[in-house]
């Protein structure tokens, strides 16, 4: 077929070369030409790999009109292009990167912020105003990545949800959580009768404190029950500090207690306590400038807040009250 086309082409101009009336050479060679030009089209339609073939009647359109329009130089292009193509075919790269697609929200914000992925805000926000509960409960199952201290917030807001789903998942995640601690104040407190050695008794009570401060501070016991829980951890921590008198950590936690209970001078006494015992007065300063609050000093809240570390200060937690006391 290409042997034919040639021979048309070639007999095409071999008409305009003829001594015949102008009219007739243009006739013969505009024939034999297009002939040329369609045996062509076929036959480079025909070496073309499968997935390029389709739409044939276009495909052969195509490569008609550039061999008939661009006559011997077209068809001679095509032909030749066509072979270096299918003998010479690019070599392929591997490619040095991977594309990625984002997740759904609520896993990425919709404005990019130096604040972590997951925020309080964030989640709190699409469980108020976001309508498709797909959504909301996305948003839900996010708080796995989030500290209980700001998941928990969150999980409280959701138990209010419209959709059952949604509910059951906040109350089921928040039962998990209440349920860890409350198991590991069972076993510890299921070791006191037994244990005789006083450092080991002296650590336990100190745990058990901890664990009913933890309840306190995660807002997992409300109303009756945290009075007890406050107490509780109280007394636990009261018996610890009789045994080490000067453990930082001990005053520390007592401080928080007391804070929480309202009891703000023997708070202020505990945490000037820890701070003596060693504690960094970065741990120590907020809380003191909590209780200065509370009890109007706000000269205080303002001298305290400003001599914190300039590091301490761009805490999430704490950023927004210290600059507003600057």
């Amino acid at each position: 077929m290409t042997s034919a086309a040639v021979g048309l082409e070639l007999a095409s101009w071999g008409a305009i070369a003829a001594a015949w009336h102008p009219a007739a050479q243009l006739i013969v060679f505009t024939l034999l030409h297009a002939g040329a030009s369609a045996l062509f089209a076929i036959a480079l339609q025909r070496l073309l790999p499968a997935p390029y073939r389709e739409p044939r009647i276009n495909g052969l359109l195509c490569l008609f009109s550039i061999g008939f329009f661009i006559p011997f130089l077209g068809a001679l292009g095509l032909f030749t292009t066509t072979l270096l193509a299918l003998h010479l075919p690019k070599r392929l790269r591997n490619t040095p990167w991977e594309v990625t697609q984002f997740p759904p929200l609520p896993y990425r914000p919709l404005i990019v912020s130096p604040q972590p992925m997951y925020s309080e805000g964030g989640m709190t926000a699409v469980l108020r105003h976001v309508a498709n509960p797909d959504k909301r409960h996305q948003a839900v199952m996010a708080t796995r990545h989030m500290r209980d201290q700001e998941a928990i917030p969150i999980l409280r807001l959701a138990l209010k949800d419209a959709v059952d789903d949604v509910r059951l998942l906040a109350y089921s995640m928040l039962s998990s959580k209440e349920q860890v601690i409350n198991a590991r104040l069972k076993k510890r407190l299921s070791q006191l009768p037994q244990e005789k050695n006083p450092a080991h008794l002296t650590s336990l009570h100190h745990h058990i404190a901890q664990d009913y401060w933890e309840l306190a501070w995660l807002g997992l016991a409300e109303g009756e029950v945290l009075a007890h829980v406050m107490t509780t951890a109280r007394k636990h921590v009261d018996i610890a500090l009789m045994q080490q008198t000067d453990a930082a950590g001990l005053h520390f936690l007592r401080g928080c207690i007391l804070l929480r209970q309202g009891d703000i001078k023997n708070a202020c006494s505990a945490f000037s306590k820890a701070q003596a015992a060693g504690l960094p007065e970065v741990e120590v300063l907020p809380y003191l400038a909590e209780a200065a609050f509370r009890e109007r000093r706000f000269h205080d809240v303002r001298k305290l807040l400003n001599a914190l570390d300039p590091l301490a200060r761009t805490h999430p937690t704490l950023s927004g009250v210290a600059d507003y006391w600057r």
